[in-house]
């Protein structure tokens, strides 16, 4: 029963809970609010991030810098119909950074043109289906329906348009598109302006925004963040790909993208309208070579994650926006906007009280911290209940007294967990913080039982010479000797697997971890020699034994090196360098690779 019991991680949850708690506190230090606890690990496991540009990529600080009709002739007209269009009326009322810029510019240029008061009829919102918004404003003569949005739809509703202050007929489109392409590229966010005469009518359905006049173009600028190039760099170096799902038009998001060093073909870039075009096999087939996707809808967001995680793919989604709620549910991680829309915040695992993706990368980083921790917890318990499987269930079968008693074992897992719990404070490779990891149950197993071999070897080693060579008949002097040895092996050897490089020159362990140590080895030995070890069948240790058990104790930590440095060298690093990329882990090439490592045939790194 004590041999059951001591083989149940039982610090486990403790372990586990510390680590996500500490994960959880110092993301929200980095302003990353987590709703989950499990969140923490699986942010660290994200390998993939779909992500807005505005507010995220850019400064959100949208400024009307520009305005045009088709001729890049600056015509006020555009924004006074804007205006009209616009639901913002002052600072404090809530609305789009683009009417708030279309309200600042006129009430601060109002000497250009005055724009009267008017009373608006009747309103349809914009959204991302539409991509505009339309009111119907009476201007004297009569009613007029003037919208704004998305200057490829306007001009798909438009049959003329504004030259020169006159009305003609729109016979080419693609040249009355050129301000739009010629502002997007020099990554200005670019809307249209066009309007249609209503009569006396007083109200109008979306399909009356047909047979319109299409007036001309605002542009805005909307700078980049300065945090924007550093947290791509951080994705990059880090192994996270990004996706920027924007609903702006691709030129704008292709300026933007190489203002922070960012070079996309134009092949990388795909449209929401082409991608409704494709099947859900052709958008997998495709997804890998697609950076980004511009005139996104909510639909697209959601399908998009959809597909990714029906790849394989662990998925990061970022939004803020009540559409945004089914792809935050579907993505494994889903992050919002603490000025998001409550419903939004509702189907998230994470809230960042600041929109920047350079926040995000922070929040990354610790989680794979969090990770990185809690698998050296899982190692270090699986291969110290190996070993004390392997030592006490087999020397018992030959022994004619039990070389530990319940008590004392049962003791010796206690003392061997107090240090791990102090295991979430502990430092990080820097190896392990660049590339996404996952549970690998076979590798844990694997190693893990490899080292509680050597550890049951060296138990066995001391039992032999206690036995054979010090003629050690005293069971409570063999037990004594036979726990310390345990304790101490447990205790050191969590310095050795708690890295894969060579441990005098890993980074150094925290100093909660050193201290903990260092206390739980002074308790083992303090219980051995003081009044109190009679309770547990305890008795001192003369000197020469005591040599012993430190030179057997030591070639433990030697041997445990050796074989954790030939073990990552020869079998796991090369394994880590294929399927570390710019790509994620492919199921199918890890199979593949684990069946020509059976036959010693290794892959070659490209």
């Amino acid at each position: 029963l004590a041999l059951a019991v001591g083989m149940v991680p039982e610090a486990l949850p403790i372990v586990i809970t510390i680590c996500l708690s500490r994960g959880a506190l110092m993301l929200a230090k980095k302003k990353v609010v987590v709703k989950r606890l499990v969140s923490v690990e699986d942010l660290g496991n994200v390998d993939i991030i779909c992500t807005d540009k505005t507010g995220t990529i850019t400064e959100n600080r949208i400024v009307l810098d520009e305005y045009c009709d088709v001729d890049f002739v600056g015509d006020y007209k555009v924004v006074e119909y804007a205006f009209r269009c616009d639901a913002v009326r002052d600072d404090a009322q809530p609305g789009s950074p683009i009417d708030k810029a279309i309200w600042s510019y006129v009430n601060e240029n109002s000497g250009e043109g005055v724009v009267d008061e008017f009373n608006p009829l009747q309103e349809i919102p914009f959204n991302s289906n539409r991509k505009r918004n339309s009111v119907l404003v009476n201007m004297g003569g009569g009613n007029t329906l003037i919208v704004k949005g998305a200057p490829e739809i306007l001009l798909g509703l438009s049959t003329r348009i504004v030259r020169g202050g006159s009305v003609e007929p729109l016979v080419d489109r693609e040249t009355a598109l050129r301000p739009y392409e010629v502002y997007g590229r020099k990554g200005f966010r670019v809307i249209g302006v066009a309007y249609r005469d209503m009569g006396s009518r007083g109200s109008y359905r979306e399909e009356d925004e047909a047979d319109l006049t299409f007036l001309g173009y605002i542009a805005f600028l909307d700078p980049p963040k300065e945090t924007a190039r550093a947290a791509f760099e951080m994705a990059q170096e880090m192994h996270i790909e990004v996706k920027i799902l924007t609903g702006d038009g691709p030129y704008v998001t292709k300026e933007i993208a190489k203002q922070i060093g960012l070079e996309i073909g134009d092949e990388r870039i795909v449209t929401g309208p082409v991608l409704d075009g494709w099947t859900d096999e052709e958008l997998g087939q495709r997804l890998g070579d697609i950076m980004v996707v511009s005139r996104a809808t909510p639909e697209h967001k959601y399908r998009i994650m959809k597909t990714l995680n029906g790849l394989g793919r662990v998925t990061a989604c970022m939004g803020d926006g009540v559409n945004d709620a089914p792809a935050l549910k579907e993505a494994r991680v889903g992050i919002a906007m603490d000025q998001g829309a409550d419903i939004a915040k509702d189907a998230a695992d994470i809230v960042l009280l600041e929109k920047d993706l350079k926040v995000v990368m922070d929040g990354i980083s610790e989680g794979r911290r969090t990770f990185s921790n809690i698998v050296k917890y899982v190692i270090y318990t699986i291969a110290g209940n190996f070993g004390d499987l392997y030592t006490v269930g087999i020397a018992s079968v030959f022994m004619h007294f039990l070389p530990l008693l319940p008590s004392q074992l049962i003791l010796a897992n206690f003392l061997t967990d107090t240090p791990v719990v102090s295991v979430s404070t502990d430092n990080v490779e820097k190896e392990e913080l660049i590339r996404p990891r996952r549970w690998d149950i076979n590798f844990l197993f694997r190693f893990s039982g490899i080292l509680g071999a050597i550890s049951a070897a060296f138990d066995a080693l001391l039992i032999i010479l206690m036995l054979g060579v010090f003629n050690v008949a005293d069971p409570s002097l063999f037990r004594t000797a036979l726990f310390l040895e345990i304790v101490l092996s447990e205790i050191l050897v969590l310095f050795m697997v708690r890295t894969d490089k060579f441990f005098l020159s890993s980074v150094p362990p925290s100093p909660q971890l050193l201290l903990s140590s260092v206390l739980a080895i002074s308790v083992a030995l303090a219980l051995i020699y003081l009044p109190i070890a009679g309770h547990f069948d305890f008795t001192a240790i003369p000197i020469s034994l005591m040599v012993i058990v430190a030179l057997v104790t030591l070639g433990y930590i030697v041997a445990t090196e050796i074989v954790k440095l030939w073990y990552f060298k020869r079998l796991i690093r090369p394994r880590m360098t294929i399927f570390r990329g710019e790509d994620y882990y492919h199921l199918a090439e890890e199979r593949e690779f684990i069946r020509n490592l059976r036959k010693r045939r290794f892959p070659t790194t490209a």
